[in-house]
């Protein structure tokens, strides 16, 4: 394919008509080779009276529709400018805008906006989702209001209202929701599906999550987006239950068909989810059509997410048979369970595919290898990581920490401890949960000390119980009963479950010292 279109190419530039090779780009090379044939040919769009013919300005019509790098852009842009006959054109103007947005320039776009002599609602309706879609809020407001006024008088439609409701939920707007829910019932467009999916979204955000049950259970047609909005809303609302039981309805229902927002939507709410709630997700999954990256990653981070390290491995193996490739959200929910099952041959081929897909520097995958190496036993290969790291963070420093203390390094740890203290970084209340279990595995009991009263008088952290009943096993192990005793009688934590824990581990050290 590649020396075919060399050679056309290569005809191209003694003589050939630009729109020929154009329209092969388009059918056959598509975006691989767009910006080489633009270079191709360029004299024939530049020179006088060149490239006018329909064939030529359909391929240049239609590759800004295909166009997401901002330097074709730019070389298309500048196409545009030399035909402005086809530039004046409407809807050229329009294709123009939205490539312009996706590109990331919305102020580019609303230069061409600017210039166009005459605005229909569907010019507004680009322009405000371009702002919207940049976190523009104020410019949607204010390009809203200015649509509406005497100067331009274009009515909004069922397109105008859903990016401005947006723009409210964006910006925790609620008032200017509930005018524009106003406008769109008097307009009698609170029916349809686009405006309802939205006004969901804004109830959700910054309204009563009644007012979204309302719109759902009033909208006379549904879709997969307006229940992804409700079981969205409940998850990330602490309502795990009600989002469990919506999904419960599309199975039973078998309708909408899930799809990858479905999986996303429910994601929040399969934290701490019980086995019931995980086999009907996975149900779920199991009945989509068609699977995409999303889906796959969702259902993954399910399992991870719950302790079901198995389930997390198996299924990233059907991802690959699928033909499916991982991207750094997968990797970051299989390697944690790769750590969990000490499985060393998957956690370095997934090494092998980091490095190959060149996904480094990434901290989170890297804190996640080191862990799976920690975890298998070989402690150079995850120093190797560790020492690779372009920027550590507090989780990268107390991985390698954990990792010397459990594999019986615990002088090398507090050396490590020590040089992250150095390099400015503030240990935080987990950081000293590791160094002081790495002290109590390894009877280092002044070091423990130390770092218990530096924790509180350095750096001003408040103990927890995990700290608490750190000090008291390495007080235990040590052979310091009474000591550990009259830790537990000063704590401050008063609460009788937490004493009662560390009483449990003080037992357990004075057995283990008896048996020493």
């Amino acid at each position: 394919m590649t020396g075919r279109l060399n050679r056309i190419m290569s005809r191209a530039a003694t003589g050939v008509a630009a729109p020929t090779v154009l329209f092969v780009t388009k059918h056959r090379g598509r975006l691989l080779f767009l910006p080489r044939a633009i270079s191709h040919c360029s004299h024939e769009l530049t020179a006088p009276g060149g490239g006018d013919d329909e064939g030529g300005s359909a391929a240049l019509i239609q590759a800004l529709d295909d166009c997401r790098s901002p330097r074709t852009l730019r070389s298309l842009h500048s196409r545009l400018l030399h035909r402005p006959r086809l530039l004046s054109d409407p809807a050229v103007q329009i294709k123009l805008m939205r490539a312009l947005a996706s590109c990331g320039d919305p102020h580019g776009a609303r230069r061409v906006f600017d210039s166009a002599p005459c605005k229909n609602a569907v010019f507004f309706n680009v322009m405000i989702r371009s702002y919207v879609d940049h976190g523009l809020h104020g410019h949607a407001f204010r390009l809203f209001a200015d649509m509406k006024s005497l100067r331009h008088h274009v009515r909004p439609d069922n397109y105008t209202f859903p990016c401005v409701l947006k723009a409210c939920a964006g910006s925790d707007h609620l008032a200017g929701g509930l005018q524009l829910h106003g406008a769109v019932a008097k307009l009698g467009l609170d029916t349809d599906i686009f405006v309802g999916n939205t006004l969901i979204a804004l109830y959700w955000r910054c309204g009563p999550s009644s007012d979204a049950l309302r719109v759902f259970d009033e909208m006379p047609n549904t879709d997969v987006v307006s229940w992804n909005a409700m079981i969205a809303g409940y998850a990330q609302n602490g309502q795990c239950d009600r989002a469990i039981e919506l999904c419960e309805k599309i199975v039973a229902l078998q309708k909408p068909q899930p799809d990858a927002g479905t999986m996303a939507s429910i994601l929040p709410a399969m934290s701490n989810a019980n086995r019931t709630g995980i086999h009907l997700v996975r149900k779920m999954f199991d009945e989509m059509g068609k699977k995409d990256l999303v889906s796959w990653n969702a259902m993954i981070a399910t399992y991870a997410n719950n302790s079901m390290s198995a389930e997390a491995v198996e299924l990233f193996s059907g991802m690959e048979m699928a033909g499916v490739e991982p991207d750094a959200v997968t990797l970051a929910s299989v390697l944690p369970a790769c750590g969990d099952l000490s499985a060393l041959s998957l956690g370095k081929r997934i090494h092998e595919f980091i490095e190959r897909k060149r996904m480094r520097p990434n901290v989170v995958l890297e804190n996640a290898l080191m862990d799976v190496y920690a975890n298998c036993g070989c402690l150079k290969a995850a120093r190797e990581v560790f020492d690779g790291m372009t920027g550590k963070d507090i989780v990268s420093w107390t991985t390698m920490i954990s990792a010397y203390g459990m594999l019986g390094h615990g002088t090398k740890a507090v050396t490590l401890f020590e040089q992250m203290r150095k390099s400015g970084l503030k240990p935080d209340p987990v950081a000293f949960i590791s160094i002081l279990s790495v002290c109590s595995r390894s009877g280092l009991l002044d070091e423990g000390k130390y770092y218990f009263k530096c924790m509180t008088e350095c750096y001003h952290l408040v103990p927890r119980i995990e700290h608490y009943a750190c000090m008291v096993d390495l007080l235990g192990r040590s052979g310091h009963i009474d000591e550990a005793y009259d830790f537990i009688l000063k704590m401050p934590i008063k609460r009788a479950r937490e004493c009662g824990d560390i009483t449990w581990v003080l037992a357990g050290c004075i057995q283990t010292w008896k048996l020493g």
